[in-house]
């Protein structure tokens, strides 16, 4: 912030003693947060009494950064574990992220903990000024688990304490320039959104339509597929390719010898391989034959937890020997006329655009071998599915770099928001100017 002209420093600092907080305006002393503001601790609330619709709210970790909850307690409700709209909400485990509870009157879950404002504060100055201690501390925080943030830890936090009127005026600069900033960030990932449903339309308006705008269109036939260029088939996929299961059965994680057994995590949400992890399974050498993957296989995500994921399609191009698990169906093309990227593009377009989970309503999030034999597909000629495969990298490309761009300016951003904030609330900054040119 020292570079930023509009903001200029106080004229006499003082050593205040406290390491993270440095030097503070003379005016300003050093308290303590359990001086200015009542703890409350959450409560291990019995699971067995969360209900989606009766009793009060309760907040637990998730719903940190939210306004409402997703359950609420149908139990006696526990008075010391009640919590209302302006307290501050600090998640004990993991981040130790800070929040404004912005709902009404609810009941607090364990593994946060939540402070209330006396009179001696104002609530926004509190809050705006917890982060960076608390950061600090999970900084400083060693563990090879979760981390865990005590209430004491909270209470004894010290921090630069200017007079009443200044706290507000720090709050309210900071209510002002950080809602400009989330604006302007949220501004951004809508962009992102905007980018990769653009993604998604050019590459399912390739693989269906092809490149040329010009070219003379027919009736495919099938409903869903609509018009098609009229010199391209309409196929079954099991017309074009073999489709088979790979192996059942329970994975040893931890077996580290064996032929390397790629599985519905190595498969990503945008159709790739990530090989960096992958279990072991023992294939004798009369099942490698049927059993091991060839470059240029597909595989097929056709059943897992969520509907999102059924469809995922990768193509397999590692070198060495690896086999599939039973949940993806590998893909084996009869004839050289068939490109395995194009059609693996196909089949993530159409995962896209929600074709697997609408087929079965979502009912059982599975589309299985027979349904995917029996899927109807486009088949340009060869040398237009390798076209658009490559036209298709390349607009890929071109949006990664856009979204890759557009993430560093939000990081940028949240970087900026992160250290206006601590400037402010340290007093590295007189913003009080600023308060009353906007007043």
């Amino acid at each position: 912030m020292k570079n930023d002209a509009r903001y200029k420093p106080y004229p006499r600092y003082k050593d205040s003693g406290v390491e993270w907080l440095g030097e503070i305006p003379e005016h300003w002393t050093v308290t303590r947060v359990g001086e200015n503001a009542h703890l409350i601790n959450g409560y291990p609330f019995d699971s067995a009494r969360f209900d989606l619709n009766n009793g009060l709210p309760l907040v637990r970790i998730r719903d940190l950064q939210n306004q409402e909850t997703e359950v609420r307690y149908a139990g006696p409700p526990i008075p010391e574990a009640r919590i209302a709209e302006g307290d501050i909400i600090i998640g004990m485990d993991g981040d130790f992220a800070v929040a404004r509870w912005r709902g009404r009157e609810a009941l607090l879950n364990q593994r946060l903990c939540s402070l209330r404002p006396k009179a001696s504060i104002a609530g926004n100055f509190l809050y705006y000024l917890l982060g960076t201690p608390l950061q600090l501390i999970n900084d400083l925080t060693h563990s090879t688990t979760v981390k865990h943030l005590s209430s004491s830890q909270v209470t004894k936090t010290k921090f630069g304490f200017p007079p009443e009127c200044e706290q507000r005026a720090i709050g309210e600069f900071l209510d002002r320039e950080t809602a400009k900033i989330d604006e302007l960030i949220a501004k951004k990932e809508r962009l992102i959104e905007l980018l990769e449903e653009k993604r998604a339309a050019l590459i399912t308006h390739a693989v269906t339509r092809g490149l040329n705008p010009d070219v003379p269109l027919r009736d495919s036939g099938i409903e869903w597929l609509g018009q098609v260029p009229a010199h391209w088939q309409v196929r079954k996929l099991k017309s074009l390719a073999q489709i088979t299961y790979g192996i059942g059965g329970e994975l040893d994680r931890l077996a580290l010898t064996g032929t390397p057994i790629i599985s519905l995590p190595n498969v990503t949400i945008d159709g790739r391989l990530n090989l960096d992890d992958v279990a072991f399974t023992p294939l004798g050498e009369g099942e490698k034959k049927e059993l091991l993957l060839e470059k240029g296989d597909l595989l097929f995500n056709w059943r897992n937890g969520s509907s999102d994921h059924v469809g995922k399609t990768a193509l397999f191009s590692a070198d060495g020997e690896y086999t599939n698990v039973s949940f993806l169906l590998r893909l084996r093309f009869w004839k050289s006329d068939c490109d395995s990227q194009y059609y693996r593009r196909y089949l993530n377009s159409l995962r896209s655009t929600g074709f697997f989970s609408s087929t079965k309503a979502g009912v059982n999030n599975t589309f299985n071998q027979t349904e995917l034999q029996n899927l109807y597909v486009v088949k340009p000629p060869i040398e237009e599915q390798q076209g658009i495969a490559d036209s298709i990298e390349g607009d890929i490309e071109r949006v990664h770099t856009m979204v890759a761009a557009v993430l560093r300016a939000i990081e940028r951003l949240k970087e900026y928001r992160s250290a206006l904030i601590t400037a402010a609330v340290t007093g590295k900054i007189d913003v009080r100017d600023q308060v009353k040119a906007a007043a």
